[in-house]
């Protein structure tokens, strides 16, 4: 069972674990078993199909995967249990591959009008989970709400801990991309001793929508290791406490905007660009070289401090400096005079394909696109098993 606040990324985390079971690749350096695999998607609404083709960006070819975007009652309809396992054998039969794995996202709306807190409830819902185990040789694996006081596990009543074999807790501050996951039960096996952190990647799909809008979801990839001890260069620990004046408002009237008002991708490259341009005037105190071996020692100078501070995990690609590293280095003493312990994180954005033909891309267009906030269905084909 995969167990988390709203926002934590559980549903990301439980997507991009079949991921990796269907294509037999090792998560989060595991190794694991290549099987089929079955996602009952019960909750996400219009946005799981843009889910899905952020998750087919990390893997090559076709994947034993397939999705149920149907509501299914597990907790009192006999015919929706045996819809349930129909559809099992049938995304078996399709890909010629066992399914292994079967994911409920969420428990929630796995027992419609149920009460999660109710003995009768729940061990209604255990019971069909179960037989829907049994009947398809799968693993079956639950996607729940931790409760208001996270201390005290899962929300419901106590039986659905009894029933499960693995629960892997995440913890996220809700605008930090960063996130760690802890094995807070384990039968028979040995269980994770440490808790291994997370970080929800956003990509983006094209430039925008018909009103101007990116498309956008996001992928689970192992946070970057930050080595608190790494000892800085004189230059890298010069732009460490640039980046956090600039990006947190603390810069002396010198900052860098976080949205330029154009694609992620640009909005990006402007970041780095007005970075340097700051750190040409605060910290080198020199202009910008026109051309020639001057301009191409600024840009050396400022590149290797880049790089060095985005190896250890102190900033992100678009040079702003992380949450988790924030809090580490103000704990290591560390941090330079903009340091702060708050402010968002902008996560890096990856294109994996153009927008379409029609999308407005001009700032004028942008301009005098349609005012109705109806959000429009993004195209493209899913591999949904209805």
């Amino acid at each position: 069972m995969v167990l988390g606040k709203p926002s934590s990324g559980k549903s990301f985390v439980a997507l991009d674990m079949a991921g990796h079971v269907a294509s037999g690749t090792p998560w989060f350096g595991r190794e694991v078993e290549q099987t089929g695999a079955v996602i009952f998607a019960l909750e996400g609404g219009g946005g799981f199909h843009l889910r899905v083709n952020a998750l087919k960006s990390k893997f090559a070819g076709d994947l034993p995967l397939s999705f149920v975007p149907e509501s299914v009652n597990f907790l009192s309809s006999a015919e929706d249990l045996a819809a349930a396992e129909r559809a099992v054998a049938a995304a078996a039969a399709r890909h010629g591959n066992d399914i292994g794995l079967v994911v409920i996202d969420t428990l929630a709306r796995a027992m419609p009008g149920g009460d999660e807190n109710g003995p009768q409830d729940m061990t209604a819902v255990i019971r069909n989970m179960d037989r829907l185990r049994a009947s398809t040789g799968a693993h079956v694996m639950l996607v729940h709400h931790l409760g208001k006081d996270a201390s005290r596990g899962a929300r419901g009543h106590s039986s659905l801990l009894g029933a499960v074999d693995t629960e892997l807790t995440l913890t996220k501050e809700h605008g930090d991309p960063n996130g760690e996951m802890k094995v807070t039960k384990q039968k028979d096996l040995e269980p994770w001793q440490e808790p291994v952190p997370y970080v929800l990647k956003q990509i983006s799909f094209g430039l925008c929508d018909q009103w101007g809008e990116a498309r956008t979801s996001c992928t689970v990839e192992p946070a970057p290791t930050i080595d608190l001890e790494a000892k800085l260069s004189a230059r890298a620990q010069e732009l460490l406490d640039l980046c956090d004046g600039i990006f947190d408002g603390y810069g002396g009237g010198d900052t860098v905007s976080e949205n330029d008002g154009s694609t992620p991708e640009k909005t990006g490259q402007r970041q780095r660009e007005n970075l340097y341009a700051v750190w040409l005037k605060k910290v080198l105190k020199q202009p910008p070289a026109k051309n020639g071996p001057k301009r191409a020692n600024q840009r050396r100078i400022f590149n290797k401090a880049f790089k060095q501070l985005k190896d250890n995990g102190k900033i992100d690609e678009n040079g702003r400096t992380s949450q988790r590293a924030k809090s580490g280095l103000i704990e290591a003493g560390l941090t330079g005079k903009g340091m702060r312990d708050q402010g968002q994180w902008a996560t890096p954005f990856i294109r994996v394909a153009p927008g379409p033909a029609d999308a407005p891309r001009t700032k004028e267009e942008i301009e005098n696109r349609p005012k109705s906030r109806k959000k429009a269905a993004a195209g493209g084909e899913l591999d949904f098993l209805l």
